[in-house]
């Protein structure tokens, strides 16, 4: 049961993973905590839900077209809002991105109501079997996805020359801008990567639990805590702090909730967030800068 337990938490911990690797990217471009991201996964899993069951596409084509749509959010985000405060206080840009979470979450309340709506699963309900443990096949295809998104990030930065330069502007904005790069065409690209990242893993929540509403921004809130806990520095962190919060999720539901009658499970995240800022705030896997004076 153990065993069961910890695989399906690792499972569910790299979709948290796999949403925190978006506002990791844009903490690293811009050095700004992105709040809006629960939002972004919420608005990608509505366009999923949107593109599935009201327009009546295929799966593949469904995804495609919430990535599509999620892309022309990203730009609009980063052009309208984002671009007018390039040099700006870093507070300012913070409040900015909460204003854009709660224009967001408004304007889904006011095209999509409230109402919880159903979405067919786009993987097969039975479960994987093996061995002793069974896997839900989205979790396992949310985990596979997790994997190849680490993978294509390590590529897209080593290899490609607008990775290359997203490097440069993440370590030094001014000194990038100086030899040329354009800050606005990086910020963009960084953007549409973190909006699709929190589409898809939106894609993955909505298939798994066969729902959507506007509480799915609240998975954000846990992958808010991996990236905390990752450090906001490292990729591959993510996942592995993301694999330490599932993990911990899974068995405090399993094997405390029923002592104290609930909510163990869904408060994990937050005791870990808590936890880290206080002992190491920097992460597992940040760095600590050293400031002279």
């Amino acid at each position: 049961m153990f065993l069961n337990l910890a695989v399906n938490g690792v499972m569910l911990g790299s979709l948290y993973g796999l949403i925190a690797m978006g506002f990791i990217l844009i903490f690293k471009a811009t050095g700004v905590f992105n709040l809006a991201q629960g939002e972004l996964v919420m608005i990608g899993g509505f366009f999923f839900w949107w593109s599935l069951s009201i327009l009546g596409l295929s799966p593949v084509l469904a995804v495609l077209l919430a990535l599509v749509f999620a892309t022309l959010l990203a730009v609009g985000i980063e052009k309208f809002t984002m671009r007018p405060l390039i040099g700006e206080p870093v507070l300012s840009v913070v409040m900015m991105t909460m204003a854009i979470s709660m224009i967001l979450r408004g304007g889904s309340l006011i095209i999509w109501n409230p109402d919880v709506k159903s979405c067919p699963s786009i993987f097969p309900q039975n479960y994987i079997t093996l061995g002793s443990v069974s896997i839900a096949p989205y979790l396992l295809a949310g985990f596979l996805l997790s994997l190849l998104m680490l993978l294509f990030f390590w590529l897209f930065f080593a290899y490609t020359q607008l990775g290359l330069k997203m490097r440069c502007v993440s370590d030094n904005q001014v000194g990038a801008q100086s030899i040329g790069i354009s800050i606005s065409r990086i910020m963009t690209a960084t953007w549409i990567i973190s909006c699709s990242a929190a589409t898809l893993g939106a894609i993955i929540f909505v298939s798994g639990i066969g729902t959507v509403s506007v509480d799915l921004a609240e998975v954000a809130l846990k992958a808010f805590a991996v990236g905390l806990l990752a450090g906001l520095e490292s990729l591959p962190g993510a996942l592995i702090a993301g694999a330490i919060v599932g993990v911990g999720e899974i068995l405090a539901s399993f094997y405390i909730d029923p002592l104290v009658g609930g909510g163990m499970g869904e408060l994990f995240p937050f005791l870990v967030m808590m936890a880290i800022l206080m002992i190491r705030p920097h992460g597992l896997f940040g760095l600590k800068k050293i400031e002279r004076v």
